[in-house]
């Protein structure tokens, strides 16, 4: 099977979805790069599945996310009373016929 891709102008190319499924690529896949008689060889390098470094960058993001100073910190029982209350809310803003 032959695929054609195109060299962008930032020098990239996209493996095709096909392949990379074929050849198990995940993202973050280093590869080592060499020419031989005039083609590009790419080969996978083995060793860890992923990036370290962009799996720390990923966290890290969420993480920030999720922070918020400005948010008080509750125990695990007052947020489940809080929950509580507002479903409470909720089934009597049901029964009155409210929508």
């Amino acid at each position: 099977m032959t695929i054609t891709a195109c060299l962008s102008s930032k020098g990239q190319i996209v493996i095709p979805k096909s392949l990379r499924a074929q050849l198990a690529l995940l993202p973050g896949t280093r590869f080592e790069i060499r020419a031989e008689n005039g083609c590009l060889l790419l080969e996978p390098i083995q060793g860890q599945e992923f990036d370290m470094e962009a799996l720390r960058r990923a966290v890290d993001k969420v993480a920030g996310c999720l922070y918020r100073p400005d948010t008080p910190v509750i125990s695990a029982d007052e947020e489940q009373q809080a929950i509580m209350n507002l479903l409470a809310e909720d089934d009597a803003r049901i029964r009155r016929g409210e929508e």
